[in-house]
C-alpha cells in the first residue's frame, strides 16, 4: 500500500489526531529557528528546515507521551487510553510547553543557549516524574499481587 492509499483510508478523527501531532512537532521547532536563527532558516532547505525543527520539538513530546500513557495506566478508571488519543494528548501538552517557553525567551530577549537550557530542565524534571510514577506503578503493582496472593 501507499501513503496516499493509507492516508485516504483514515477516518476523520484518525487525520486530526494525526495532524495535531504532525503539526506539534514541526510548528513549535520552526518558530525555535524563527526567533533565535532567522538566517539559518532562510539558508537551508526545506526539508533540512522541518527536520532541524522537529529534533527541536521531538525530545519533549515523546517524554510527555510516555508520561501520558504511564500516569494513564497507574490512574485509570475506566478505558484506558489508546496511543493515539495518548500521543494528541502529549502533542497538546508539548506544545503549549514549548510556546510558553518561547513567549517568556521573546520577551526577556533570552540566548538560544537560555531557551535550550530551559527546556532541558523542563525535561530534566519530566524524566523525575517519569521515574515517580515508574515507582508508583511498581508499588501498585507490588500492592495488587500480594493482596490477590492473601485472599
Amino acid at each position: 500500500m501507499s501513503i496516499i492509499t493509507e492516508l485516504k483510508e483514515l477516518s476523520g478523527d484518525e487525520m486530526v489526531r494525526h495532524s495535531i501531532v504532525l503539526s506539534s512537532a514541526v510548528c513549535p521547532g520552526i518558530l525555535t529557528l524563527q526567533i533565535f536563527k532567522p538566517e539559518l532558516l532562510l539558508t537551508l532547505p526545506v526539508v533540512n528546515a522541518v527536520l532541524l525543527a522537529i529534533s527541536l520539538s521531538l525530545p519533549l513530546l515523546i517524554l510527555l507521551y510516555i508520561l501520558v500513557m504511564l500516569s494513564d495506566h497507574v490512574h485509570s478508571h475506566g478505558e484506558p487510553l489508546t496511543p493515539t488519543v495518548g500521543l494528541a494528548i502529549s502533542s497538546l501538552l508539548a506544545s503549549a510547553l514549548e510556546y510558553t517557553v518561547l513567549v517568556s525567551a521573546y520577551l526577556n530577549k533570552w540566548s538560544l543557549r537560555d531557551y535550550i537550557s530551559t527546556i532541558n530542565s523542563v525535561i530534566l524534571v519530566g524524566l523525575v516524574g517519569l521515574a515517580w510514577l515508574a515507582f508508583r506503578l511498581g508499588r501498585k503493582e507490588r500492592k495488587d499481587k500480594s493482596a490477590n496472593g492473601r485472599t
